[in-house]
């Protein structure tokens, strides 16, 4: 595809002009290449070479919604970045930052008035999300985890102003958050990240009960806690300093305890009922 731009940019012969679906596919493609470590650099060549094309005037086409959602998922399946990504004496973030290059796209969308669906935010989520938990070596997770944590709110707001399907939070989403927030001591001088991690477990137990959104409420969208949802609460805990976090996440195991309790009596109920049909 690569060669196609640039023999098309070269030459103007219109037969070697790349077709919309030409760009889906290869980009699709690069975002199931999980195992390939350059796999988001491509993807973002592709992405600036189209730009580039449309600017110099060689081509109507430009990235389109579908495009932006591919690199995304580029993006969120990247691996962490290297240890000389960061300098020795801080956690600066540099030029290649895979969060960095998600915002950028959301940026990028956001100025070419796209709105971003449920798979676009919960790539950028998921990005985030990586960098908190597999990025050893940033001094600082819990800049990525309110990063998440701050995407996640946006599509809570956007669901909560759209008629339609195309954004809706999930149990996943949630989770991404909770998952970031579990590597973290705590999210600011005030709030410990196991507080906010239990917030989002309780808005999932709450089961869509918050009808109103502002900046300290969320809205769950009708969803139901799962397994990893009460354990990476209990880690977040466990990272805690907080003087009274082993009686915080004995209360969140008993509440695990008891969904459990509840779901194989539902269980049982289901089964007795099939039984007698």
């Amino acid at each position: 595809l690569m060669r196609l731009q640039d023999g098309f940019a070269k030459q103007d012969i219109e037969e070697m002009e790349p077709t919309m679906k030409d760009y889906h596919s290869v980009l699709k493609a690069w975002s199931h290449a999980k195992k390939n470590k350059t796999a988001y650099k491509k993807a973002m060549n592709i992405l600036k070479s189209m730009d580039k094309l449309y600017m110099d005037r060689f081509t109507e086409l430009r990235p389109d919604e579908t495009c932006f959602k591919y690199v995304l998922q580029t993006l969120a399946n990247a691996p962490p970045p290297s240890p000389s990504s960061y300098s020795s004496s801080s956690a600066t973030k540099s030029s290649n930052d895979i969060g960095e290059l998600v915002d950028q796209i959301l940026d990028q969308m956001e100025e070419r008035l796209f709105v971003p669906d449920t798979e676009c935010y919960g790539a950028a989520i998921r990005a985030w999300r990586n960098h908190a938990v597999l990025d050893t070596k940033r001094a600082r997770p819990q800049e990525d985890a309110a990063r998440a944590n701050a995407l996640l709110k946006s599509m809570e707001r956007a669901y909560h102003r759209t008629s339609t399907s195309l954004i809706k939070p999930t149990t996943d989403h949630y989770n991404d958050v909770i998952q970031a927030w579990s590597v973290c001591k705590f999210a600011s001088l005030t709030v410990t990240a196991g507080e906010l991690a239990e917030k989002l477990l309780m808005v999932l137990e709450q089961g869509g009960d918050i009808d109103e959104v502002d900046e300290d409420e969320t809205i769950s969208a009708g969803l139901k806690p799962n397994t990893n949802s009460y354990v990476w609460t209990l880690n977040a805990y466990a990272n805690s300093d907080m003087e009274d976090k082993v009686d915080r996440a004995m209360a969140v195991f008993d509440r695990l305890k008891k969904r459990a309790a509840a779901s194989d009596s539902a269980a049982a109920v289901a089964a007795t009922v099939g039984n007698d049909s």
